[in-house]
């Protein structure tokens, strides 16, 4: 019996920026060392020579827990005052702190934004391609996901807010370097 192990760095680190990606675009804040999974299947296999192989596939689980997202803090009169003022939705945006730190000495964890700029910086390769998929979306790319909500789920004032933080957001990261 002979035990194999395979997992794919690149593939794991490549979609792993792509969740970073996604918590940046929708302002999600709640990502921190308990809110990633790992998927393992465990497979036998036979080789040609009847010898059994305990064959382990490990791969990044899909990407949940976005509730910390879009302002869904926020009453919806703060809501309007950041809908009146463009630079208050780029400081909503940029002050939103998240649970992963820059080092150990941080006293705050950093904004979903600032961390993909420094994921850009570190890791341009990883970046530019889900850059580019984000720049791709039409700017109104979450209108058609968002109108359909009964107000009842989602205030007239929550949708307009969450619409305008994607545009916002998305052109904030279409900016970055």
């Amino acid at each position: 019996m002979r035990f194999d192990s395979t997992i794919n760095r690149k593939q794991v680190s490549y979609l792993f920026v792509g969740y970073l990606m996604l918590d940046a675009l929708v302002g999600n804040t709640d990502r921190h060392h308990e809110n990633w999974g790992v998927v393992q299947k465990w497979e036998w296999v036979k080789g040609a020579s009847s010898s059994m192989t305990i064959s382990l596939h490990t791969s990044l689980a899909p990407t949940y827990d976005h509730a910390s997202s879009l302002g869904r803090e926020m009453l919806d009169e703060r809501r309007q005052r950041i809908l009146a003022d463009p630079a208050w939705m780029k400081r909503y945006i940029n002050g939103g702190t998240g649970g992963i730190f820059r080092d150990a000495q941080a006293n705050k964890g950093l904004s979903p934004l600032a961390l993909i700029e420094l994921v850009a910086k570190t890791y341009p390769a990883f970046f530019k391609p889900w850059q580019k998929r984000i720049v791709e979306l039409p700017p109104n790319f979450a209108q058609p996901i968002i109108a359909p909500i009964p107000d009842a789920c989602m205030s007239a004032a929550s949708k307009e807010f969450a619409l305008a933080f994607l545009n916002e957001s998305r052109k904030l990261i279409a900016s970055i370097p």
